[in-house]
């Protein structure tokens, strides 16, 4: 746990990583400095600064809005002070790109009248790409204000989650983002992998969140369709082969947020093929080791999904 870590570009003096969980004052400068000052000063080896920002250019114009939106735009932001009392520690500085905010609805092309169902269907080609695009952008915005990469996340009710689980992915069989085949599920994060190092530069560093382990919480021991361990291997495997960095695991669940940070209380009743009475917990992991213990023969190109 104290031993240096190497993340793509970045050495960390110990394993020790602030994660992007809210500091509930992101638009409040000087107790927003304060607060990740303090962690970075604590001795951590890494700072994640959590994502409640306008960081999609065009997709966080469409949106439905439950509460008032109080997000800032990166610019208006106390981001960059943030920033720079982390490095200020000599301690690296990341922050999520995320999707899932409580009260934000993104306003997909072909979204009925039934509203946001967590569906890869929702989005159209163009929704796609507009996602892809704003990311890489909000990405080369953040570096331009001294972050050191970014976290991003796919994980849990995060939007490429539900291409990379075919619990989500609901595309026709044919789409180059449908759900036939590791490759295409995992296309949408990969091209955004990719975007990001041919813009920012092979040292900004990209990790990835993604579901370790993947639960029906709506309907528990209903996991005909979530992804099994061998898929969540080939998924990490295309990820790395894209270009991360690293990789962040967690719980993922798809009827209710908090139960992705219950793991115990989610498989305490019958275990999880693969681990032991509960999911891995959230952990990141350098790409070159992340994934070497949980290698399958099948190649991530020719990956069939089950029987549905």
């Amino acid at each position: 746990m104290f031993s240096e870590l190497k993340i793509g570009s970045l050495t960390l003096k110990n394993r020790l990583i602030k994660s992007a969980a809210s500091s509930m004052v992101p638009n409040e400068e000087q107790k927003a400095v304060a607060y990740h000052g303090r962690i970075a000063a604590g001795g951590m080896g890494a700072v994640l600064v959590e994502g409640s920002y306008i960081m999609l250019e065009r997709l966080d114009k469409r949106v439905n809005v439950a509460d008032n939106d109080m997000r800032m735009t990166i610019e208006e932001s106390p981001l960059a002070a943030i920033c720079a009392e982390v490095h200020s520690h000599d301690v690296p500085c990341l922050i999520q790109m995320k999707t899932a905010t409580p009260g934000i609805v993104y306003l997909w092309e072909n979204m009925g009248e039934e509203g946001e169902t967590h569906k890869a269907s929702l989005l159209s080609a163009a929704d796609i790409q507009m996602y892809i695009e704003d990311t890489i952008d909000g990405a080369a915005r953040l570096q331009a204000i001294g972050f050191d990469g970014i976290d991003l996340n796919a994980a849990g009710d995060n939007l490429p989650a539900r291409f990379f689980s075919r619990f989500g992915n609901d595309r026709a069989a044919d789409d180059p983002y449908g759900p036939a085949t590791i490759e295409n599920r995992t296309r949408i994060a990969c091209e955004i992998i990719r975007g990001i190092k041919e813009r920012c530069g092979a040292d900004f560093v990209v990790q990835v969140l993604v579901n370790g382990a993947e639960e029906n919480d709506g309907a528990l021991g209903d996991n005909a369709l979530v992804n099994t361990p061998e898929e969540t291997a080939a998924i990490c495997q295309a990820l790395e082969a894209a270009g991360a960095d690293a990789l962040e695991l967690r719980l993922g669940t798809f009827a209710f947020h908090e139960a992705q940070f219950v793991n115990d209380g989610v498989f305490a009743g019958y275990g999880y093929d693969g681990a032991t009475s509960s999911a891995p917990s959230t952990t990141s992991t350098a790409t070159s080791a992340g994934c070497s213990t949980a290698r399958t023969p099948a190649a991530a190109s020719s990956w069939a999904p089950a029987a549905t």
